[in-house]
């Protein structure tokens, strides 16, 4: 573990020494630098304030990890680092695929105010690999632009062109680089260029995006990460397990189809845990090079992966253009998909786990709070989850706001609603515009649908939906530009559009 990524009190005062990083595992990035000149004008720093990290794992559900309650040993780092700051073990995305969800993340607006939002095919459902998105609304701050004009030096290394360019979603971002995987090589990448920022000016702070992809599909870790989990039957994983076809699965025999999940979640699973390797490096040398008792670090996840988990719910409700099933992502407003890990620690965070819903609009509002820097009046809708942690402490009342997931990559478009105990969630561009509700207390599965047998609670989470959206401020119209044919490239090695 990072002994270094300590916690403190929330009133303790933050120290950031000048230090060199050395450069990790650097490959050729195909990078596009944004605005040198922007940097030497930010305004000199008049206080300390701590360097900010956001490890954004693709991909990763928060009920495969350790330290949410899985069995196997995937995350043993993250587990042990989570025990020295804050993790929310019920946070939400905003969305169910990337592009969307990232866009939501930095901006700390719903997908519906961001302008980066999928869109819709002539039959009115949606399929991003044909269609692809809308592009962010560059009137919308962003916390990387936000940290920017306070005298940060902003650094997003992304190895997902949703994360990047496909969106326009790094805005505020003055260094975008984009690295193909493997983790080791992208945490090398982002090590070399702060250990370049250090150099230029260590006394200007730093917040730094690792985007790390390795989850996604196609699923395929290196060396003795490929074979950690094994599937049942003892085989090695086929090339089929790697990516999102099914293979002999698609035929319907329950035993193949058993077995292709037993051995895709084998794979799944063995990637977490080389990305957990791989987060522990880009930890342990910033703390043996004197920075990271001086950096904030969040891990969060954009959204999750559906491995089988409501096959019947799926081919009765959902209509995926490509054929998939039950498989992947971008297709479901499930918890598979929405249920995503946040941990956060460094200065200024406390111990401890918070069991209060939160979501990933918090993201940028507390991380400005811990650097001291005020954003934009109204312009985040987060709130802070130093907060939230604190109340839950003194037990002076949870946070029972309405929290709203959105954005159908694959299928017709719904909105997911959590309020309380309850999720409502409704197909909103579907024909017939089916809705269910489930008591996540209760049936944290989703296995039972209480639509019709909570009639009131319906009613109740129809009106709070209504009354949500009708707060939205969603632009007037979206920008729509054509995908320039490197990140189709990109995009295609990812298994979309395939």
């Amino acid at each position: 573990m990072a002994a270094g990524l300590t916690t403190l009190t929330l009133s303790a005062g933050l120290a950031h020494p000048a230090a060199a990083l050395a450069a990790g595992d650097a490959v050729a990035p195909n990078a596009t630098a944004v605005g040198p000149a922007a940097v030497s004008a930010a305004p000199a720093r008049t206080a300390a304030r701590p360097n900010l990290v956001v490890v954004v794992v693709d991909t990763l559900r928060a009920d495969h990890m350790g330290a949410y309650g899985y069995g196997r040993p995937t995350s043993p780092f993250i587990d042990e680092l989570a025990k020295t700051g804050l993790l929310f073990e019920n946070a939400v995305a905003q969305a169910p695929w990337t592009g969307s969800s990232l866009g939501s993340l930095w901006t700390s607006r719903y997908v519906s105010e961001t302008g980066a939002h999928a869109r819709e095919g002539e039959d009115g459902r949606r399929n991003i690999d044909k269609h692809h998105c809308t592009r962010l609304n560059d009137a919308r701050p962003t916390l990387a632009g936000v940290l920017a004009k306070a005298g940060y030096r902003t650094i997003s290394v992304v190895s997902n062109s949703f994360a990047g360019r496909t969106c326009g979603i790094l805005t505020g971002f003055q260094e975008s680089h984009y690295q193909s995987r493997p983790a080791v090589a992208t945490v090398g990448r982002a090590l070399e260029l702060v250990t370049e920022h250090l150099a230029a000016d260590a006394k200007m702070p730093f917040f730094l995006q690792l985007h790390l992809i390795d989850v996604h599909a196609p699923t395929a870790p290196p060396g003795k990460y490929r074979t950690l989990f094994r599937g049942a039957d003892g085989k090695p994983h086929g090339a089929q397990h790697r990516g999102w076809g099914h293979g002999a699965a698609r035929a319907g025999d329950s035993s193949e189809v058993d077995s292709f999940i037993d051995h895709k979640t084998a794979l799944y699973d063995s990637a977490v845990a080389y990305v957990d390797s791989q987060i522990k490096r880009f930890a342990d040398e910033l703390e043996d090079l004197g920075v990271a008792g001086d950096t904030v670090m969040a891990i969060v996840s954009d959204h999750g992966e559906d491995l089988w988990d409501s096959p019947d719910f799926r081919a009765k409700y959902e209509h995926d253009p490509r054929g998939l099933g039950s498989i992947g992502h971008g297709h479901s407003l499930l918890q598979e998909l929405l249920h995503v890990p946040i941990v956060l620690v460094g200065p200024g965070v406390p111990e401890g786990r918070v069991r209060t819903r939160v979501s990933n609009l918090d993201i940028a509002t507390t991380l400005t709070q811990l650097a001291g820097v005020k954003p934009p009046s109204g312009a985040f809708r987060g709130r802070s989850l130093l907060d939230a942690a604190r109340r839950e402490r003194e037990a002076t009342g949870g946070d029972d706001r309405s929290i709203l997931s959105e954005d159908i990559a694959y299928g017709y478009d719904g909105k997911a609603l959590y309020r309380g105990r309850y999720k409502y969630i409704v197909y909103t561009a579907h024909p017939k515009r089916p809705a269910f509700l489930f008591d996540l207390q209760a049936d944290p599965r989703e296995e039972h649908d209480l639509a019709t047998k909570r009639p009131e609670v319906m009613r109740e989470m129809e009106a709070a939906l209504a009354d949500l959206l009708a707060d939205l401020d969603v632009p007037g119209s979206d920008r729509v530009t054509p995908v320039d044919p490197q990140s189709l490239e990109r995009l295609r090695s990812l298994g979309y559009g395939q």
